[in-house]
């Protein structure tokens, strides 16, 4: 719903007036999107198909979410997801053909803070950047965020002045990438075939 706030003053015919959006997703509501859970450590919200994916691109909850299935992302437009204070466990589970170009904090994940992704395999992806980090799995891991376990393949690229890797761009000195591979391929300024810088 949206949320028009005018303080004391009276609607005049004709007048504009700022306002505010104002977006209430109550647990609830968050949950009816996926097959199941609530968020928590215990029962992370549950993702099975691709339309629950794509929900989770466009709006989702600081939590806990694990992929219950296999997802292919083919022709579905793909935006990368920012995660803060959440988990999201791959479940051994693979996504397949990502499609994703843009500017900065490009990938499956955007920009990650304080948050971790494990036990994940993004299969015969296609990243484009044209700014600064670029990676199939996250286009930056910062503030304790790790990357656990994780796999990719297909191809990831950036620009001379950015960072781009098959796992990740960029990786924060707080931040950590363990026990993952790529055998994607990988192309920009500072390339490696984990993290770029």
């Amino acid at each position: 719903y949206y949320v028009v706030d005018l303080g004391d003053k009276t609607v005049a015919p004709g007048k504009l007036y700022k306002a505010t959006r104002t977006v209430n997703t109550p647990a609830a509501t968050v949950a009816s999107q996926y097959n199941g859970g609530d968020g928590t450590e215990n029962n992370p919200w549950q993702i099975n198909n691709a339309a629950q994916m794509r929900r989770f691109n466009m709006t989702h909850a600081n939590g806990y979410y694990k992929l219950t299935a296999d997802i292919d992302l083919e022709n579905i437009l793909w935006t990368p997801v920012n995660l803060s204070n959440s988990n999201f466990d791959g479940n051994g589970k693979v996504i397949s053909n990502l499609t994703v170009s843009g500017y900065n904090d490009m990938g499956l994940f955007g920009y990650l803070d304080k948050s971790a992704i494990r036990n994940l395999t993004a299969q015969d992806a296609t990243v484009i950047g044209n700014a600064t980090s670029n990676g199939i799995i996250a286009g930056s891991v910062n503030n304790g965020s790790t990357i656990v376990n994780c796999k990719s393949s297909g191809t990831v690229s950036g620009i001379e002045i950015s960072a781009t890797g098959g796992i990740v761009g960029v990786v924060d000195k707080y931040s950590s990438v363990i026990a993952c591979s790529s055998s994607a391929t990988v192309s920009g300024g500072a390339a490696g075939g984990i993290a770029g810088e």
